[in-house]
């Protein structure tokens, strides 16, 4: 049997992937994190945009946000995606709060998450086909657009992703 390969048999920033650029659509939440020890990390900038950013920009140098904002969401995390290589030019800030949760992590690996917004709120910050500069949709070689998981708007983005 052969041994495991030492190195990934394409460069993480090969070139197919580096001519696409990739735009993520999903949602910006403030998280109060709780540790099973206790410890808590309050404020910290989440949402699955963010995590799904993360991981593109992993891959391409070009990756774009579309989400919606609140007017209390912190100007320093936008700094901090902005910092990471993302283009936040699509986030949408909107009147009202920025949605927040309480993550509770066990000591067993589940999490649960309180909402502190009301429910509605959700349906209020989702972004919508509106949101996605067109100069965006329009580019050579066209981008790979990455919905994440949104319960609240995802056909009328897919409509205006053309997928």
């Amino acid at each position: 049997m052969a041994p495991p390969p030492t190195h990934l048999p394409v460069p993480l920033h090969a070139p197919f992937t580096a001519r696409r650029p990739v735009i993520i659509v999903g949602n910006l939440t403030i998280d109060d994190v709780i540790q099973p020890d206790g410890t808590s990390q309050m404020g910290t900038l989440g949402g699955n945009s963010v995590h799904a950013a993360a991981a593109a920009l992993a891959w391409t140098r070009e990756v774009a946000i579309v989400a919606r904002s609140g007017t209390d969401f912190p100007v320093a995390a936008l700094g901090r995606l902005r910092d990471a290589g993302a283009d936040i030019s699509g986030i949408r800030q909107v009147d009202g709060p920025t949605v927040r949760n309480w993550v509770i992590y066990e000591a067993d690996g589940r999490r649960s998450w309180v909402y502190r917004t009301p429910r509605g709120r959700s349906a209020e910050v989702a972004p919508q086909p509106g949101d996605i500069p067109d100069a965006w949709l329009a580019r050579r070689p066209p981008p790979v657009v990455h919905i994440a998981a949104n319960t609240e708007s995802p056909q009328p983005v897919r409509n205006t992703c053309r997928i």
